[in-house]
């Protein structure tokens, strides 16, 4: 008799997913985390790193909680692993076009890329940015005078709390935007860079935007370059048809044979690493030898987003002490003004 399957509404849901983190942990099966807050080093068993309990869950039409979004994600892992297994061999293989591999790894990678930790928050403050500034036109424009509470908001909007969504609304939008990325990834060159040894590190996003300019960010649609260690010794680079390598599409290169176009500037493994550290939202992840060139080493919260004003309600977002662990739960938070 089959037993009846696990619900896993409780558990704990990796955003980076657990088979993928394996491709960084050491000789004895640990893996080492850096924070960004500290720069501080410790190791963690891979069930807890990247994960949160029930991050995945939402509510059936019944009202019951279902674990239906975590049994789809585990599906598309399941997909790509063996496609990431033979992309970081010793022979590495990459996906051709036209093919159910190609399809298979850029649903992975789009949802991988719109599942993190740091994209929900960011989601979730872009709502109260948007509420509250909604609430400050609306008042500014009404006729009658603004009641005590009324005026209190406008000079400080935050002073009531932030708006809180449930998860759920968060969950689909995620996957829905999942589905429209995929062509981004699918229709880009794919080279893999191939290290004679474990250079590469990962982190709690682990899909870095290469920008060409620091006073142009970019986002996923413009972005020139996305850089994604598939492992601690092969780093996947989706570029631009104009690719500023000297390589050919859908190559495979050794790093030993590409190092002459880098005229003495930093590494490119190098550059992989600090991509990572850059865009990771609180943890890094890898060998311990790899990180503790960074221990000590700490960074700012990262911006969820920026705008041209520089007012109250601005600078709450902007806040290099903004703390990026999402709100979690079913309910909704009512602000009353």
């Amino acid at each position: 008799m089959r037993n009846p399957p696990k619900d896993k509404t409780k558990s704990m849901h990796h955003t980076v997913p657990k088979f993928y983190l394996k491709g960084f942990k050491d000789d004895n099966g640990h893996i080492t985390i850096w924070d960004r807050n500290n720069g501080t080093l410790r190791r963690k068993a891979l069930k807890y790193a990247s994960a949160s309990p029930g991050y995945y869950t939402v509510l059936n039409k019944q009202k019951n909680e279902s674990d239906m979004v975590e049994n789809f994600y585990n599906r598309i892992e399941s997909n790509a692993k063996p496609i990431i297994e033979r992309m970081s061999c010793i022979f590495p293989q990459i996906p051709s076009f036209n093919s159910e591999e190609r399809m298979a790894m850029s649903i992975y990678l789009t949802t991988q890329f719109v599942r993190t930790k740091q994209n929900r928050r960011k989601s979730q403050l872009l709502n109260d940015y948007a509420y509250k500034l909604q609430k400050i036109a609306s008042l500014s424009n009404q006729r009658k005078p603004l009641s005590k509470e009324q005026m209190s908001f406008i000079q400080n909007p935050h002073a009531i709390g932030e708006l809180k969504l449930p998860q759920d609304i968060f969950i689909l939008r995620e996957l829905k935007f999942s589905k429209e990325f995929i062509p981004i990834f699918y229709c880009r060159q794919w080279a893999i860079i191939t290290f004679d040894k474990p250079r590469l590190i990962t982190s709690d996003t682990p899909i870095a935007l290469l920008s060409d300019s620091e006073q142009h960010p970019v986002g996923l649609a413009n972005a020139p370059e996305y850089w994604f260690p598939l492992d601690d010794k092969h780093l996947l680079i989706l570029s631009e048809p104009l690719c500023p390598y000297a390589f050919k599409p859908s190559s495979v290169i050794n790093y030993v044979d590409i190092e002459k176009y880098y005229f003495g500037g930093p590494s490119l493994y190098d550059m992989a690493n600090s991509l990572q550290l850059q865009n990771c939202c609180m943890e890094a992840y890898g060998e311990k030898e790899l990180l503790e060139k960074y221990e000590g080493f700490s960074l700012p919260t990262r911006k969820p987003f920026t705008t041209s004003a520089n007012t109250v309600l601005d600078s709450y977002y902007a806040s290099n002490n903004l703390g990026w662990e999402p709100t979690s739960g079913h309910d909704t938070t009512e602000l009353t003004i």
